[in-house]
């Protein structure tokens, strides 16, 4: 989630802001109060707040309880914390280095949760461990100063453009394509989930960094080895622009459903991509920036079910970029099907009055009747462009003269909204792995049919895993067809609110015999 990568392009025509007329009398004033705080106020709203790790935040115990003082006073009720930024802990990891700016024994993101959590000192507050995903490092020249940091050791992990470069403008990433980023990235953030108790796990970089990247040699040799194919595939190629975005899909699908298994009341939520101009119409999303230039298909893991929350980076300049702000705050609250959408927003590009501004519209109602129903702002340490973290934070919960409105955004308490998929969960999810018989290695591509109350073709990813999510309950057909393998068939009987898991271990058939002589 770095600034300089979430400047919008070339602007569109702007919207101005409508402010409520001045008072004319007694009667005028209670009206507008009455109605303000009917609309503005909602009883379930996520109220969230962006803390990243390259700033005074959580690394040591006087700024975690500042942290938790400020978010408490101001109404927010959920932090979104950066723990892991690049191939670095704020947290204590089985797999990767501390933090060099944390304290010796100082556990961040463990302090955080008992201060967040403690409802004797206030109102408790959720915490989202945030994870960047596939950026590794952020320095062109200088290399990470931890002897056992994953760039170091992993540098034929790195995705690269068609021209061999690693480097993307402002970080090195990993490839989602190479099968042992798939294992090595689920398993960091699977060690954090299991050992800490955060109320839910926030991806961010869970793209690639453009259309031209994606090209680690092992990536194309899986792409080719897919589609029967060699070569070097074009950047626009259409089956090789789906093979890429499908190799970060089946990351998250993989997480989402583990997690789910493993500790079910978590929430799974990502940063995604909104960059102008925006989108409104479903028929509009493949020519968007996230799905066309960092090949994020978040519309379908919103209807796949995949998230609990999206929270997209509407981030733009409110005197540039109002229409793009607009349209896409339009896209997000119609597509969240039967998950969750909140807006993130991008305060560290605007003053205060348009912050607050960007905010009410976050709370607005679609054509369509839908809502947000919440809103992260950007960010703890840079709330802002025209005044300090203490004024934004009273301009959002005291009337100010930021702006006319009577009741400010966030008055009186507000809970987060409820996961009922998880909490109340009627469906059942399936998931497992295809492997080889004699090698034991997951078998990439196969293809698994489920027959049953509903019909699904799935195929396995680069470490042999397949999953879904939300199948009716019932009993179910399951039929496993992999290239140079013997076809295996089985039954699962699927039940509301749990996740199924099967293995199946794959022969080769026996080689056919030598046509013998005449």
């Amino acid at each position: 989630m770095n600034p300089r990568e979430r400047m919008p392009s070339a602007p569109r025509s702007g919207l101005k802001s409508k402010l409520l007329p001045p008072p004319r009398c007694p009667q005028f004033v209670i009206a507008v109060l009455l109605s303000a705080s009917s609309i503005a106020q909602p009883a379930e709203e996520l109220r969230g707040l962006w803390v990243d790790a390259f700033h005074p935040g959580i690394r040591n115990e006087s700024e975690v309880h500042q942290l938790v003082t400020d978010s408490r006073r101001t109404g927010f009720n959920a932090l979104f914390v950066e723990v892991r930024r690049r191939g670095d802990a704020l947290y204590e990891s089985a797999f990767e280095p501390r933090a060099t700016e944390i304290e010796p024994g100082f556990d961040p993101l463990r302090q955080l949760l008992t201060e967040a959590h403690d409802t004797t000192a206030g109102a408790r507050l959720e915490i989202h461990a945030w994870v960047v995903t596939l950026n590794i490092w952020g320095s062109h020249t200088t290399p990470p100063p931890q002897h056992d940091h994953p760039f170091l050791h992993h540098a034929d992990w790195l995705t690269r453009n068609q021209h061999g470069s690693t480097w993307d403008g402002f970080n090195y990433a990993f490839d989602p394509g190479h099968p042992a980023v798939q294992e090595y990235t689920f398993n960091v953030i699977m060690d954090l989930v299991r050992h800490y108790d955060v109320d839910g796990l926030h991806l961010d970089y869970i793209r690639h960094p453009g259309r031209e990247f994606g090209y680690n040699p092992t990536a194309v040799r899986r792409f080719n080895d897919r589609f029967q194919r060699s070569g070097t595939p074009a950047p626009t190629d259409p089956d090789w622009s789906q093979f890429r975005r499908d190799q970060v899909t089946a990351l998250v699908r993989r997480l989402y459903l583990t997690a789910l298994e493993e500790k079910p009341a978590l929430k799974i939520s990502a940063a995604t991509i909104t960059f102008a101009p925006g989108v409104t119409h479903t028929s509009q999303w493949p020519s968007s920036s996230a799905y066309t230039d960092v090949l994020q298909d978040w519309r379908a893991w919103m209807e796949e079910g995949i998230l609990d929350w999206n929270i997209p980076m509407a981030y733009f300049r409110q005197q540039d970029h109002a229409t793009a702000l607009a349209d896409w705050n339009v896209f997000i609250k119609d597509h969240q099907y039967h998950r969750r959408a909140a807006i993130g927003l991008g305060w560290f590009l605007n003053t205060v009055p348009a912050s607050l501004a960007q905010t009410r519209l976050a709370r607005r109602t679609t054509p369509a009747g839908h809502d947000a129903i919440g809103f992260v702002g950007y960010s703890y340490s840079n709330p802002a462009t025209n005044a300090p973290r203490a004024a934004m934070f009273s301009a959002l919960a005291h009337p100010s003269r930021h702006e006319r409105q009577p009741i400010p955004i966030l008055t009186g308490p507000a809970t987060v909204p409820a996961v009922p998929w998880k909490t109340s969960p009627l469906s059942g999810h399936l998931k497992g792995f295809v492997r080889d018989a004699i090698t034991e290695s997951g078998i990439d591509g196969a293809t698994v049919n489920l027959e049953g109350p509903t019909h699904r073709t799935l195929l396995t990813d680069a470490s042999g895993f397949f999953g879904t999510v939300d199948l009716p309950p019932g009993g179910y057909s399951v039929r496993v067809l992999a290239r140079d393998h013997e076809t295996s068939t089985s039954d699962v009987s699927l039940k509301g609110g749990t996740v199924a898991h099967l293995e199946y271990a794959l022969t080769q058939p026996p080689p056919k015999p030598a046509p013998s002589d005449p």
